[in-house]
C-alpha cells in the first residue's frame, strides 16, 4: 500500500475532496501534491524543469535525482520548497511567505 503521509492534503484519492470555492487553498494544494505523486510514479522529474542551474538548490536536486532509487520524501521536500517559494509566487506576482503560510496554516 502506498504511503501518503508526506503529503498534507493528498491521500491517494482519485478525485479532489476539497470544495474549490470554499476550500480553495486546500483544493489547489491537493492538486499540486497529486501532480507530484503522479509524476513521481511515472519517473517524470527532470532537474532543469524545476530548478534553474544557477539556483543554490540545483546541486541538491542533482544529488536526490541521482539516487537509485530516488528517495520520494527528499524529492518531495525539494519540490515543495520550489513550488511554494519560487513557482507560485512568480506565477502570481506574490511573495513566498504568502504560499508558505497558506500551505502550512490552511486547515486540512
Amino acid at each position: 500500500m502506498e504511503n501518503y503521509s508526506m503529503f498534507r492534503y493528498f491521500k491517494g484519492q482519485e478525485e479532489n475532496p476539497y470544495n474549490q470555492v470554499y476550500q480553495n487553498a486546500q483544493y489547489m494544494f491537493w492538486g499540486y501534491e497529486s501532480m507530484f505523486d503522479f509524476n513521481f510514479n511515472k519517473a517524470d522529474f527532470k532537474t532543469i524543469s524545476w530548478v534553474d542551474e544557477y539556483s543554490p538548490y540545483f546541486k541538491k536536486w542533482e544529488t536526490v535525482l541521482s539516487q537509485n532509487p530516488v528517495n520520494k520524501q527528499d524529492l518531495f521536500e525539494l519540490w515543495l520548497y520550489e513550488l511554494l517559494a519560487e513557482h507560485l509566487p512568480d506565477k502570481n506576482y506574490s511573495t513566498k511567505d504568502k504560499f508558505m503560510n497558506l500551505y502550512y496554516h490552511s486547515k486540512k
